[in-house]
């Protein structure tokens, strides 16, 4: 069985990245907070950033089933299913941090 080839990252200094809605170290906390492993970190961050799945994709050079396996394992692994979720929970855990 042949495998997709897995798609080169893209050059991020042609398409720069939305602002992050908090600030870094934030951030790290929420990542830390919820277990998201680095992969999973970088994907709910872009996330936030608003990217479509396409946008993630093509950002992190894999594929879409790829992708869908990541949200698969965020999922099971923090609970959160969806996009929604997931934003809900990060605005939850840093509302916490802001307290």
């Amino acid at each position: 069985m042949l495998r997709p080839a897995h798609k080169k990252p893209a050059d991020r200094s042609q398409h720069p990245l939305p602002t992050l809605p908090i600030t870094p170290d934030l951030w790290r906390k929420i990542a830390t907070s919820m277990k998201l492993s680095g992969q999973h970190a970088v994907i709910v961050e872009y996330v936030l950033r608003g990217m479509s799945d396409k946008q993630i994709e093509t950002a992190m050079g894999i594929c879409h089933s790829t992708l869908r396996t990541y949200f698969d394992r965020i999922a099971f692994r923090s609970g959160m299913r969806g996009r929604s979720a997931i934003l809900r929970r990060v605005l939850a855990v840093s509302q916490e941090f802001n307290a």
